[in-house]
């Protein structure tokens, strides 16, 4: 897990049963979109949606806007990477 998603969920832990967790849980959904989930993970965002006092589907679009930060923050990481290979590789043609 990224440490956008792992810091979203520790906080959810931490103020579990209290106003907190749901104030943490509160943005503005752009739009919807519908996507078929497994058995097994609509189980699970059902239970963590129990505890959290928030509807699954809000749950999952909150869990997959933080995974989506870390993902973009480690593109981040890679493309700069790649634009440093390649001015070391220019330079090196030079």
């Amino acid at each position: 897990m990224g440490n956008s998603l792992n810091a979203l969920l520790s906080e959810l832990e931490a103020s579990r049963g209290e106003l907190d967790a749901c104030k943490l849980l509160a943005c503005d959904t752009p739009h919807e979109m519908l996507m078929a989930v497994d058995l097994q993970t609509c189980h699970e965002l059902r239970a963590l949606a129990d505890v959290f006092g928030c509807e699954p589907a809000h749950l999952g679009f909150v869990i997959l806007k933080y995974a989506l930060a870390d993902i973009h923050e480690g593109l981040d990481d890679d493309l700069a990477r790649l634009a440093q290979n390649a001015r070391r590789t220019m330079s090196a043609l030079c």
